[in-house]
């Protein structure tokens, strides 16, 4: 009973890591890429104002390797994923729960 439960288990974990791996393909846009560290960051409607937020993180050479129009298509497969929520002064013009970020960390597939 006890092996059975392991595996019952490991099966579940490999089952929710591959859930985390999945492809997309996103339109580019060069007003919201920035370079930070040694990462591209691509931010989904980052000239929008609103409270949640998706980034894109790239490795920076890798990046400049494999994307040849910043305004294109790009088919990418993301590896993993966090979420972070940032509170910014309470007295500036923000929601009242903060900004969410999710950060996708991804691989450039074409």
């Amino acid at each position: 009973m006890k092996k059975l439960i392991i595996l019952l288990l490991a099966i579940f974990l490999v089952a929710c890591n591959a859930a985390d791996e999945r492809v997309e393909t996103i339109q580019l846009q060069e007003q919201n890429l920035q370079v930070q560290d040694n990462q591209m960051i691509f931010t989904l409607d980052g000239d929008v104002k609103q409270a949640s937020y998706s980034k894109y993180v790239f490795d920076l050479i890798e990046f400049r390797d494999e994307v040849n129009d910043e305004n294109g298509q790009i088919q990418i497969r993301i590896v993993s994923m966090t979420e972070e929520t940032f509170k910014p002064d309470p007295m500036s013009q923000s929601p009242s729960d903060g900004f969410d970020i999710i950060f996708y960390f991804c691989e450039i597939l074409n």
